[in-house]
């Protein structure tokens, strides 16, 4: 695949899941040498891969979400405009994925 410029990872938030992930973004690199490679994590991962040698060019933070643990998870109904959002925009994101050239990871 010599002509992807830019990869990109969403995988869990853990330090396990990105312990499990790093097999994977070395056989990433090994497939597109000249591509550059950024996962979706948190601040402690990025700050954990800033400067270390591997596959991993940079790390893309998102915001983290704290919650009260001891509350139950509020989930948007289906007639919710967040479910709304979140259908229109992973609608288009899973049909194109399968396009060829594109890898999507996804892990639970």
């Amino acid at each position: 695949m010599p002509d992807v410029r830019r990869i990109v990872v969403l995988r869990g938030g853990t330090l396990g899941d990105l312990l499990y992930a790093m097999p994977a973004l070395y056989a990433l690199a090994a497939a597109c040498p000249g591509a550059v490679i950024t996962p979706l994590g948190s601040a402690p991962h990025a700050e954990l891969l800033r400067g270390r040698p591997g596959p991993v060019d940079e790390v893309a933070v998102l915001p983290v979400t704290r919650t009260d643990r001891n509350e139950p998870a509020q989930r948007p109904r289906p007639t919710s405009s967040t479910a709304s959002a979140n259908a229109w925009w992973t609608w288009p994101c899973s049909c194109t994925a399968a396009a060829p050239g594109r890898i999507l990871l996804y892990a639970n």
